[in-house]
């Protein structure tokens, strides 16, 4: 789950599913944005203002989670 959601600056970032070591954040066209370490908080402040798709990833880059952050 990720909160807030819509976000400025920063999302919190919760995984159940798995042990998470990277995101990757994904524009609505498609194009990936973004690449980081897994961690609770992330920093979203240099990123546009739009609808993203983040993915949660293991260290063999199979997705665990997916899911929808809008950012103002």
């Amino acid at each position: 789950s990720i909160y807030p959601n819509p976000a400025r600056d920063h999302i919190l970032v919760r995984c159940d599913i798995g042990s998470p070591s990277q995101l990757r954040m994904f524009d609505p066209s498609g194009r990936m944005v973004a690449t980081m370490p897994f961690g609770q908080r992330v920093e979203v402040s240099m990123l546009s203002t739009g609808t993203y798709v983040v993915l949660a990833m293991d260290k063999d880059g199979k997705v665990l989670a997916r899911a929808r952050m809008v950012k103002l």
